[in-house]
This record gives C-alpha cells, structure tokens and sequence, in this order.
C-alpha cells in the first residue's frame, strides 16, 4: 500500500489508475486488520497521526494531494474568513483519556510568508453497535502560532482586528471508523465518503492540556 501512495507525480496528485491502485491497496490491507474493534483497544489507537494519503470524498477530489490550496473558511467550517491558504500537513490526534478526537493542520498564507497552526478541537464518543466507529463532534476551530502574537495572526489572515482566535463550532454529526491500526498505520474511513491513510507519530499532543 505504501508503495501505491509513492506513486503520486511530484505536485502530489494521482493519475486516475493510480488512485484506483491506491484504494484497491488500502481495501486489501483492510481485510486483514489485526484489530476488529479498535474501541476495545483505545490506548493502541491513542496517538498523533500524521497524513500519509487522504481522499476527500468528491470524485473531483479524489485524488487531491495533502498539500493543496484552499481557504480558512472551508478547513473551519466556515467560522474564519474566506482567506486563501495553503495547507502544509494534516495531523490527527486521538487521545482516549480525553476522548480527543482533533484535527490539526499546519498552514501558510498563499504568499509561503506567514505559518500557522489551526486546531479544529473535537471529541468523540464511543459506538456500541459498531466498535471501528469513532462518533466525533467537533466543537472549535482554533488558530494559533508559537512565533505570531494573536495581532500577527490576525492581520495575516485577515481577520477583524477583534475577532476571536478560538471559534466555536456546531458543525453536523460526524463519525470516523477505523477500519485498520497497527504499530505503524491507521486507515479510517469518514462519514462523508473520505479515505484516509495516516502513519503513527512519537511526539507530543498539541490539541491535548499536558496535565489531561
């Protein structure tokens, strides 16, 4: 399967026998999960995970790289401005003390000047008829910096000069199954038709208080 998502071109994107190579791996990879219901191992799906392939659901989308332009308002549902961004790295971390179940996303301003982080801070709820199902509500969209005061984030998003970097969220109910988790990978697939690959990091959680 790894060797399948090498073959994207240099921009990221993959020719449409490709993609279908893609998936094809990744369903066979499925079917021989090592873990049927990860909801009973929570501790061996706690982790960072970062984005090694993701389909968005769209065909149109299909076979669109992690990193690609977009705009603040899509990647927050729609709580910060239609500023175009570019999207560096996808994240994901579950965390299952906390029931964290987060999205963070590194991105940049269309210019490559200004990096950020956004946060989309979620929790999830356990499924009792179906033990791969991670019910997930997120509940804030975040923007934070470790090198840009709130007033440098602000004006490089073009944000109001009073707005809120932390928005709350009602977004609709969402749910993630997991359909594969070993001591490498995780494939999940979303509730709105998205595919994702995700490769298990060794470094500390962002979305998560240290003292959780």
């Amino acid at each position: 399967m790894l060797a399948a998502i090498d073959l994207a071109s240099d921009d990221g994107r993959y020719s449409d026998q490709d993609y279908d190579t893609v998936i094809a791996a990744i369903e066979d990879l499925v079917g021989e999960a090592p873990v049927d219901a990860p909801l009973d191992h929570q501790s061996f799906v706690t982790a960072p995970w970062a984005t090694l392939f993701a389909s968005f659901g769209p065909k149109h989308t299909a076979g669109k790289p992690v990193v690609h332009e977009t705009n603040l308002s899509l990647q927050s549902f729609a709580r910060f401005p239609k500023t175009p961004i570019r999207v560096l790295d996808i994240v994901q971390e579950i965390e299952h003390r906390t029931k964290t179940y987060s999205n963070v996303t590194q991105i940049e301003t269309i210019d490559a000047r200004v990096q950020a982080t956004l946060i989309v801070h979620g929790r999830y709820r356990d499924d009792d008829d179906n033990r791969q199902r991670y019910q997930v509500d997120f509940y804030a969209a975040q923007l934070t910096s470790d090198a840009l005061d709130a007033a440098a984030i602000r004006s490089a998003f073009q944000l109001d000069t009073d707005s809120a970097l932390v928005q709350t969220l009602s977004p609709p109910k969402l749910y993630s199954d997991v359909v594969y988790c070993d001591d490498l990978l995780r494939i999940n697939y979303g509730s709105m038709s998205g595919i994702y690959v995700m490769k298990r990091l060794k470094q500390p959680f962002q979305s998560v208080k240290a003292d959780a």
